[in-house]
């Protein structure tokens, strides 16, 4: 289903928004509780927010 470029770029901040908290929230884990997991999280996060980026260019 075709959307508009407005769509697309609500879509793409709501998703680089969403990316940023998840990779915060890797870091939090990762001081508090596991390091491991922590960066993890942080780095799925993280790769989120650059490929919506990317797409949304």
């Amino acid at each position: 289903m075709p959307k508009s470029d407005d769509e697309i770029n609500r879509l793409g901040t709501q998703m680089m928004i969403l990316g940023t908290q998840v990779s915060l929230l890797g870091l939090a884990i990762a001081h508090y509780f596991n390091p491991v997991v922590g960066l993890t999280v942080f780095a799925s996060g993280f790769l989120g927010t650059i490929g919506v980026f990317i797409d949304t260019e």
